[in-house]
Order: C-alpha cells, then structure tokens, then sequence
C-alpha cells in the first residue's frame, strides 16, 4: 500500500470546482462553516463508489492471476 501525502484543500476545491464546471451543476454547497453536497453531488459520490468498488475488485482479480 503506497503512503500518500495528506490532500491539499486548496487542489481539492479547484478539483472540485473543474468538475462543477464540466458538468454544468454545483456539487456542494459552501457556506463560511460548512460544505454539504447537493442532490447532484449525492448522485456523484454513489457512482464514485460504485466505481470505485469495481477498480478495487480488477486490481484485485489481476493480481490473483500471478506475479510477474
């Protein structure tokens, strides 16, 4: 398992803000003391789990075909 440097949340918004304006909807909605995903944020995190879940499982299955 690879150590990864903590997010930075500066990156983190633009990344954020990119994918807002690709798909022409807001994610979240920020406010000075929070940040709360929007219907169409929710509908995005349930796909990003779902492939996140999949990547997980083909590394997993490739792996199970044998070393190197």
């Amino acid at each position: 398992m690879r150590s990864e440097p903590p997010p930075d949340p500066g990156r983190f918004t633009q990344q954020i803000q990119a994918l807002e304006r690709d798909l022409h909807v807001t994610l979240v909605e920020r406010s000075p003391r929070s940040v709360v995903l929007t219907p169409a944020g929710e509908v995005l995190l349930q796909h990003a789990h779902v492939l996140l879940a999949r990547a997980e499982r083909a590394r997993d299955e490739v792996r199970s075909v044998g070393p190197l």
